[in-house]
């Protein structure tokens, strides 16, 4: 895992990642105006809702969450979100799990589950999977092109200020 390869609170991305994490769950879980996150559901990102593309945030939401955006975060909350797919799976409606995964949103106040799969959402569920195991980590690879190391040090020589903690 990289977490380990940045140095400093502000240019630790794993935790930064897991921060991120905790508050999109967060914002979800505990708001109650939505059936959506009453079900355990939440994943705000941008993606599709029945009146069109959105990009969703804490504050700015309608009930419309992006299941494979949440799944994506496996490998910062691993027991966390691994629980909430399982619940998931049992709990939603057959039509949230696809040929190739989970639906890319849904929203169950309005009974609206996105037909489609859009490759942007399902990717990282598989590269989240992948970075799960230090043999099959992606981040590995990453980390043997010379591109990547040059941009990580000059992220380190710069001073960075995170607003949430």
């Amino acid at each position: 895992m990289y977490k380990r390869q940045l140095q400093g609170p502000a240019r630790d991305l794993f935790r930064n990642s897991q921060i991120a994490t905790r508050v999109n769950r967060t914002a979800c879980l505990t708001n109650k105006a939505s059936k959506t996150y009453e079900r355990g559901f939440w994943g705000l990102s941008a993606t599709d809702n029945w009146e069109g593309y959105f990009a969703f945030a804490p504050g700015y939401e309608n009930g419309t969450v992006c299941p494979p955006c949440a799944a994506a975060s496996l490998m910062f909350l691993p027991e966390t979100v691994l629980k909430d797919l399982i619940q998931w799976q049992s709990q939603a409606p057959s039509n949230l799990w696809g040929r190739y995964g989970l639906a890319d949103s849904l929203n169950i106040d309005t009974g609206w589950i996105n037909p489609d799969a859009i490759g942007i959402s399902v990717g990282p569920v598989y590269l989240a999977i992948a970075n799960m195991s230090r043999t099959t980590a992606v981040w590995n690879d990453f980390m043997k092109v010379s591109w990547s190391k040059i941009a990580l040090a000059r992220l380190q020589s710069k001073t960075t200020t995170i607003a949430v903690e």
